[in-house]
């Protein structure tokens, strides 16, 4: 399982096209549930580390609390 970094999506080289588009991506960076934790439902930041759970980010921190504890 690799940790990814989250974007600054209000980069317009990094985030959703300007204009309305069909791609699926920039429908999900649209809407204002992408960018909350699968797990607390907290925003993610640009710049903090994640994992994707089910389709969904989820915060490095707390998915490997969760491993932790599960061991």
């Amino acid at each position: 399982m690799a940790w990814l970094i989250w974007p600054d999506l209000s980069d317009p080289k990094i985030g959703p096209c300007p204009e309305p588009c069909q791609h699926r991506d920039c429908a999900e960076m649209r809407s204002p549930d992408y960018a909350k934790c699968n797990r607390c439902g907290q925003d993610l930041k640009a710049g903090e580390r994640f994992y994707f759970e089910d389709r969904r980010p989820a915060h490095a921190s707390e998915v490997e609390a969760a491993l932790e504890g599960a061991s």
